[in-house]
């Protein structure tokens, strides 16, 4: 009976390590390449409607995820998406020092007020691993040097150990709360949602999405504007100018000059490679004129039937048998821009042996004349625009019916004719507030008094109500007034 074995040489048998923590560091030339960025959270408004900004969806996920525990008023549920990470969680054990002083020292300050930002900086999993190590982080820069402290928290080695932020180790989350430190990073410019009319006969489709743009610590860089494709929708080939970031539909494209709703993404970048949310562009190509009709002015047919007053002196021979009466029944025509044919029957009282002379000379009193009103009565709108000098790029856009009548982004006053029944509405966008005065006010007053305003953004927009014209108002001047205003508070 053979008998079989296996056996293993010391040759047979290899040993590969396996690194269970390393290190590593990024220049900030090099940053860039490997995935790590930042992003502005902002306390921003929330509507049942319309989209929300990423910033404002950003500050509301982390004060939900790691600070609802600490704050007043949070809403908490179980589903996995209002789950809140406790730092000792995340520190994956006990606290430096494992004391119970040191444990209490998970430091959590979230600014609520409205306004309020946050930056946000993510380290992928390809480079931090399982989790970041605790006491591993570790960023400087011109006049800063930031840690983590062991248990979560950032703070600044150069300024007293000064409260930053925290971080959320195993899931590579560094959290700036406090504002003095929010440009440790740059998070790339803030840009919005456009939306662009063209007529089908224009030859130079042109516009600029970067126009209302607000970088966030570092400057914009226009050369990197850059579009993406929207999903299920066409977009026409465009040419991008990089000294000013204008977009030019190319007229060899179809579809640039062929009726319908185009969509794309635009971004941009920081001189420090932070990029923008990806915005959508929206390209509407109409046909506003319809070609071979035209608009005749038909007057109102009269109404009034004049009567004219007639008065005849008739001279006839009669056959006379005592007080003859005689009846004399002229037809006369007249045209004064009716027709009229009055039926006139005098009665003439002759005496014997008298030849009367009749003669039939009609006298006509008056010749009336109509003249016909305007089927539309019209009023006058009096219009103005202040825009102050810290408000670049702000604009103010007065709508009748609807469409854009009168665009001004300069302090500037007009007139314009309005009609009975035409709904008169405006749209205010103030941006360019900085520093002191980074609260920006847009309002109104006149026939529409409406504001909007957006504190320590530097950008709001109003969306007013809207003004119908009254027949009180035809013939009389109605004025309506527009501001870009910034300040250091709304009021």
């Amino acid at each position: 009976m053979s008998r079989a074995s296996n056996s293993l040489k010391a040759t047979d048998v290899t040993a590969t390590p396996i690194k269970l923590k390393y290190s590593a560091s990024y220049s900030n030339t090099s940053i860039c390449d490997t995935g790590i960025y930042a992003k502005s959270g902002i306390n921003g408004p929330v509507t049942i409607t319309g989209s929300v900004p990423g910033a404002t969806l950003r500050y509301r996920s982390i004060r939900q995820l790691y600070y609802s525990n600490y704050l007043t008023g949070s809403y908490l549920t179980t589903t996995s998406s209002f789950d809140n990470f406790l730092q000792s969680t995340a520190a994956s054990g006990t606290f430096e020092g494992n004391t119970i002083a040191s444990a209490s020292a998970d430091v959590r300050y979230f600014p609520t007020e409205s306004g309020g930002k946050i930056k946000i900086i993510s380290i992928p999993q390809s480079s931090l691993g399982q989790q970041t190590s605790r006491k591993s982080f570790f960023l400087t820069g011109s006049g800063f040097t930031l840690v983590d402290d062991g248990n979560g928290n950032i703070i600044d080695l150069s300024n007293n150990n000064v409260y930053v932020g925290n971080i959320i180790y195993s899931q590579g989350f560094v959290i700036v709360t406090n504002p003095a430190y929010y440009c440790v990073m740059d998070g790339g410019p803030t840009t919005f949602s456009k939306y662009y009319i063209f007529d089908i006969t224009q030859n130079s489709k042109t516009f600029n999405p970067l126009l209302e743009a607000v970088p966030d610590c570092a400057p914009m860089v226009t050369s990197s504007l850059a579009l993406q494709p929207y999903p299920y929708y066409y977009f026409p080939s465009s040419s991008i100018n990089t000294s000013n970031g204008v977009v030019t539909l190319s007229e060899a494209d179809p579809i640039t000059n062929q009726i319908g709703t185009y969509k794309s993404y635009y971004t941009v970048k920081s001189t420090y490679c932070g990029t923008s949310d990806a915005q959508p562009i929206t390209v509407e190509i109409r046909d506003c004129v319809v070609s071979g009709l035209s608009a005749t002015y038909i007057a109102p047919s009269p109404s009034p039937t004049p009567t004219p007053t007639i008065s005849i002196t008739p001279t006839i021979t009669p056959t006379i048998t005592s007080t003859p009466t005689i009846s004399i029944t002229p037809t006369t025509s007249i045209t004064p821009s009716v027709t009229a044919i009055p039926s006139i029957t005098p009665t003439i009282s002759a005496t014997p042996s008298i030849t009367p002379t009749i003669s039939t000379t009609p006298t006509i009193t008056p010749t009336p004349s109509i003249t016909p009103t305007k089927a539309t009565p019209s009023a006058t709108l009096s219009w103005s625009y202040t825009r102050e000098s810290g408000g670049v790029g702000s604009y103010m856009d007065i709508k009748i019916n609807g469409v854009s009548k009168i665009l001004s982004n300069t302090t500037g006053a007009g007139v314009y004719a309005v009609y009975l029944g035409d709904i008169i509405s405006v749209t205010i966008y103030t941006t360019g507030c900085t520093g002191l005065t980074n609260t920006a006010n847009s309002f109104t007053d006149g026939i529409i008094v409406d504001a909007s305003c957006t504190p320590n953004q530097g950008t709001t927009t109003l969306n007013s109500y809207s003004y119908t014209v009254l027949a009180g108002d035809i013939g009389t001047t109605i004025s309506l007034y527009g501001y870009s205003t910034c300040g250091g508070g709304c009021n």
